[in-house]
């Protein structure tokens, strides 16, 4: 039951299209056990019986029931499909499933036909038609792109992140034969050349090396910060921060914290570097739908708008809280210190909650 909770923690936390992506937003949820799902209201709209559940991406989620993976679409009627890897899977936004192991991985569309060739590598989610595959998985400098629809990209990079805005960020060996960073199109071709850095800690490099609205971050090793690029790959931003988001709606959180547990200044620049809101704050978030999350207290969050005023704050009274941006009528939230989960309004109401039980070792 503990490799669910967790299984469930993350995919709300880390998966950014948590809810239906059509009118009828549909939630995860808990209840006696069980996973299911609800609708804004609280109200069941598929029943609580699955051992794990997944989002839905488009017509699908995966579901599992006596240790067995099946598929269901929004009305809860089930699929099955004889997935021989029974290995995790990404759902994609154009129309495709992605299975993958250890060390490979295929496609599946959405009638549930397998798509060849299987890879003997890594897949990872499609961007613009092109999904970023490791051709190899033993050859670290094997990563290029497929295309299910046309020409693929030669696997020849140290790394391959997902397309946007046209362009996809790769990692490949310079003239001075060092490892950097560059920008390819979709023929492959290089538009910026590599000569960004690949930060040496991976959680610094994250999946957000792309463009978002004509601004990509980068890295400086010999500075320790990130700086963003244009689309012709100039400095932009300068680099100065040691943390810093993707662009949203016109602006990015950037912040040099020296305590990632106290308050500290955090502030949205614009696409020139200059500073629009600064906030006092432990964290603060993209905008979305206008608003942005800003957590200013253990347990407490408010939203601003593009002027900085505050729209509304929601404060559950404990300090182990943690709370989602909204998507719909809904925040998902959890503690830190409890088994509780369940959602909010933006009124601070409580939803839908539930608290995970463990069986007795």
């Amino acid at each position: 039951m503990k490799r669910y909770l967790l299984y469930f923690i993350l995919i709300i936390i880390y998966n950014p299209s948590l809810f239906s992506e059509e009118r009828v937003k549909l939630y995860i949820a808990y209840s006696e056990g069980k996973f299911g799902y609800i609708d804004s209201n609280g109200k069941t709209k598929i029943p609580f019986k699955f051992q794990s559940v997944t989002n839905f991406r488009g017509k699908f989620a995966r579901v599992e029931i006596d240790n067995k993976y099946h598929f269901i679409d929004k009305s809860g009627k089930e699929y099955f499909f004889d997935n021989t890897y029974q290995a995790d899977y990404l759902f994609d936004s154009e129309g495709y499933m992605i299975f993958e192991s250890l060390e490979s991985c295929y496609l599946v569309n959405e009638n549930f036909e397998k798509i060849f060739p299987a890879f003997a590598g890594r897949c990872e989610e499609f961007g613009e038609g092109l999904m970023a595959v490791q051709f190899d998985f033993f050859d670290d400098s094997s990563y290029g792109y497929f295309n299910p629809k046309g020409n693929s990209i030669k696997g020849k990079f140290d790394c391959a992140k997902r397309f946007s805005e046209g362009k996809a960020a790769v990692c490949s060996i310079n003239k001075e034969k060092v490892s950097k960073i560059g920008f390819i199109d979709h023929n492959g071709k290089f538009v910026i050349d590599p000569i960004f850095d690949i930060p040496l800690l991976e959680d610094q490099f994250g999946l957000e090396v792309s463009f978002s609205e004509s601004r990509a971050k980068v890295f400086s090793n010999k500075i320790g910060k990130f700086g963003y690029i244009n689309e012709k790959g100039i400095l932009a931003i300068d680099y100065k921060y040691l943390r810093a988001s993707h662009f949203s709606e016109g602006l990015a959180v950037v912040s040099n914290p020296t305590n990632f547990n106290k308050q500290e200044v955090k502030e949205y620049i614009d696409k020139n570097g200059k500073v629009i809101i600064s906030v006092m704050a432990i964290e603060a978030y993209p905008f979305k739908n206008g608003i942005a999350r800003i957590k200013e207290l253990p347990g407490k969050y408010y939203w601003i708008n593009k002027k900085g005023k505050r729209e509304f704050e929601i404060n559950l009274q404990n300090e182990f809280i943690e709370i989602n941006d909204f998507d719909g009528d809904l925040a998902f939230y959890f503690s830190n210190n409890s088994n509780e989960s369940g959602y909010v309004n933006r009124k601070g109401m409580k939803i839908f909650t539930w608290t995970f039980t463990f069986p007795k070792n």
